[in-house]
């Protein structure tokens, strides 16, 4: 159990916030492991923290470099903007989700660094200014990324100091490695201003924005790390929106700041410290408690940076040995100390508030939870293994480290009983069987694969979701989070788009070299094609297989019309066809299997040997940008055994759970599927795998009779951490 020993007067929350927050532990045996869950639960805010931010934008001359997009036909096509184009238009897009209550500050940096926008409230006139200034930036010489961290670190340790429960944050954008540097290097710099300037706590969280391959991932996320914020990779341009829209939701949904964990053991008990009494276990950094002959024995102290609003909680793992004889004696006391935020807050005391730990085989959570967070962990733990071994091109063993994890995963999800810890488990597993085992391949880590696995592992850890194709990180959004990615995803696509910097005919440097490409000028720019959103369709232009083995438009098919179904051994009939017209939705993301030609949303369901998928996980998924006019699903009825009175494959379903398309088997509406299956995650839905839900909504529509109705959208409802879709909107 554990009780609290210490608990002053919690700051007085807005009507909004509900509820203190809450420290809580659970203890339970993994792997003969005495491991225990400690979990800071925030309240559950409605309404967004004020922001104090620095942006810091290298203005180096790669910057200038043209970015593109893939076609169809993985063509190159260009909109003419360039690298800090859309670094322009991404700052923009936080400015003008700012107000009054919010401080913006820019620094640049190239040869050296420069403060071009002084830390300013941002009303009208402080986000007009500073626009202006934005615009008026251009490229010019090297990449000194310390200067401009450092000259960042000192506008924000200058105040304002009217901004008392704000979100203090420095946002780094670089495309590539510093060639002007300190020499004890910039981690080493960094530690040094922590400790000397600002007595061992930064004023800031640090994130850090990689765009392109030619980048130095280890230190920016290094830098990350140490400042308690988050390395994000940027791929190609299709990214950027994604990527940046999610990492300013984050900021901006937080709750508490200026997080730190003590943790002392007691009655003999040791921690478990790796790393040279580095890090606890899941790579969260520590510092040895002061006095201590060592972290085992004296304890260590986590810094957590900030955390969103509830019912999200951050949550960490520690293993402990050497627990007392006595089943009853406390062994762990646990301190953790934070600072609220929101509007109003006069002072920025820190909370402090301790409990201690004698639990054991339970405590103030479930069991199953403490496995599911020390799963995600293991996670981190095995992948950062891998990743060293890839480093020194042992690629062989860093896969087969990762089979053996999944495998881990795997067990540990059979014996969780049916819950939100399942499903998180099961999504999680997505990430490692999908991006994470290509990341580590030869002909991937290199270019691409060594950026993802820091970008991946640090939302993994910091539990947060940064970006929209990572199945395992959509489990990290409160609902605070969802509704501010919502509204700057919408500034980012409707903002006036910026003026293109860059020629019709630009070079194009691959991870290698520099090589002149001559790529296809489009417009007028759509800022939508640089943040892609999901949807739940294929094209109406693929191929459907009939029972006949021909092919048809999925377009043309009709009620009544007959689709091979399940292991191609099977038909089904077309009951109803559903219809979503994308004309309107310039966000709806599509992607193209490059083996199949096949055009579906990212998130719809395809089998791949005997395990379901989602799309964009897969080797051959690329961003779709060709003309789609409308997407299309199935719902099927009556399914037979094209054996007929010879069928012996005991199949029993009444209806058809899936069709094929352009080769590849499907899912269709209401298929039925997922339930205790190991990718019920990709194939489990509590509404599109229910017939009777599907079936309940589509009756609703003007074409039904006919078999078409048409969808425009989706119904969401809150549950808990989630937003989950529990509908169709049929018209």
């Amino acid at each position: 159990m554990t009780s609290a020993t210490e608990d002053q007067s919690l700051p007085s929350y807005d009507a909004s916030t509900v509820g203190p927050v809450q420290l809580l532990a659970t203890h339970a045996v993994i792997e003969r492991k005495d491991t225990v869950l400690l979990s800071i639960k925030p309240p559950a805010i409605s309404t967004r923290s004020p922001l104090r931010v620095v942006c810091v934008v290298d203005l180096s001359g790669s910057m200038d470099d043209t970015v593109s997009l893939k076609t169809e036909a993985g063509d190159k096509e260009t909109d003419g903007l360039t690298l800090l184009d859309l670094v322009k238009h991404a700052v923009k897009t936080v400015v003008a989700s700012l107000g009054e209550d919010d401080f913006l500050s820019i620094v640049s940096f190239s040869d050296d660094s420069k403060v071009e926008f002084e830390m300013t409230r941002m009303d009208a006139e402080g986000r007009r200014n500073v626009s202006d200034v934005m615009e008026s930036l251009e490229t010019t010489g090297s990449t000194n990324i310390w200067a401009g961290l450092d000259d960042a670190l000192d506008v924000i340790a200058a105040g304002p100091n009217n901004s008392n429960g704000a979100v203090s944050a420095i946002l780094l954008f670089t495309d590539g490695q510093p060639n002007i540097r300190p020499p004890p290097g910039e981690v080493a710099m960094l530690q040094t201003r922590k400790n000397k300037k600002f007595h061992g706590e930064l004023p800031c969280i640090i994130n850090t924005f990689g765009f392109g391959y030619n980048l130095d991932s280890q230190l920016l996320n290094s830098l990350a790390h140490l400042g308690n914020g988050s390395f994000n990779f940027i791929p190609d341009a299709g990214f950027v929106g994604t990527v940046f829209v999610d990492a300013a939701a984050n900021l901006l949904a937080s709750a508490l700041k200026r997080i730190t964990v003590k943790i002392e053991p007691l009655g003999g008990a040791q921690i478990q410290v790796l790393r040279g009494d580095s890090s606890i276990f899941g790579n969260h950094h520590v510092e040895v408690v002061d006095e201590a002959s060592s972290a085992a024995d004296g304890g260590v102290i986590v810094t957590l940076g900030s955390v969103q609003s509830g019912p999200l909680s951050k949550d960490l793992i520690v293993q402990v040995g050497r627990l007392p004889t006595n089943v009853r004696a406390e062994y762990l006391k646990v301190t953790l100390s934070y600072i609220s935020l929101g509007r109003g807050i006069e002072r920025e005391d820190p909370t402090v508030r301790s409990i201690v730990v004698s639990a054991r085989k339970g405590g103030d959570e479930s069991v199953d939870r403490v496995a599911g967070q020390w799963a995600r962990l293991l996670m981190v733990e095995k992948v950062m293994e891998g990743f060293a071994l890839a480093e020194k091109g042992e690629f062989d063993a860093a896969n087969g480290l990762v089979k053996e994890l999944a495998g881990d995963l795997k067990k540990v999800w059979t014996q969780l009983t049916p819950g939100d810890d399942k499903k998180h488990l099961k999504e999680l597993l997505v990430d490692v069987e999908g991006q994470v085992v290509e990341a580590l391949m030869a002909e991937y880590f290199h270019r691409w694969g060594k950026h993802y696995l820091l970008s991946l592992l640090n939302a993994h850890r910091l539990q947060q979701c940064n970006n929209f194709k990572d199945p395992g990180v959509q489990v990290y959004q409160s609902p605070l989070f969802e509704s501010l990615r919502d509204e700057i995803n919408e500034i980012f696509i409707k903002l006036p788009p910026p003026k293109p910097s860059g020629s019709r005919f630009s070079y194009y440097r691959s991870s290698s070299s520099a090589s002149l490409s001559a790529v296809t000028a489009a417009a007028p720019v759509d800022m939508s094609r640089y943040n892609n959103r999901n949807g739940v369709c294929f094209s109406g232009d693929c191929l459907a297989t009939l029972a006949d083995n021909t092919t048809v438009p999925v377009k043309s098919l009709q009620k009544g019309s007959r689709v091979l179904t399940l292991d191609q051994r099977h038909t089904a009939k077309i009951h109803c066809m559903v219809i979503t017209k994308l004309a309107n939705k310039p966000t709806t993301r599509l992607v193209r299997l490059q083996n199949s030609g096949l055009v579906i949303t990212p998130y719809h369901p395809v089998k791949v040997g005997s395990s379901w998928a989602f799309p964009c996980t897969l080797p051959d998924a690329q961003e779709y940008k060709g003309d789609c006019e409308a997407v299309y699903s199935a719902i099927l009825s009556e399914m037979e055994c094209i054996d007929g009175d010879r069928c012996e494959c005991g199949k029993k379903v009444e209806f058809g759970p899936s069709l094929f398309v352009n080769g590849v088997e499907c899912a269709a509406l209401g298929h039925g599927m997922g339930e205790d299956q190991v990718d019920e995650s990709v194939i489990g839905h509590e509404y599109f795998a229910c017939r009777e839900k599907v079936l309940g909504d589509a009756v609703n529509g003007s074409g039904y009779a006919g078999g078409l109705v048409e969808c425009d959208g989706v119904w969401r409802r809150k549950v808990g951490e989630s937003s989950l879709i529990d509908g169709m909107i049929i018209v």
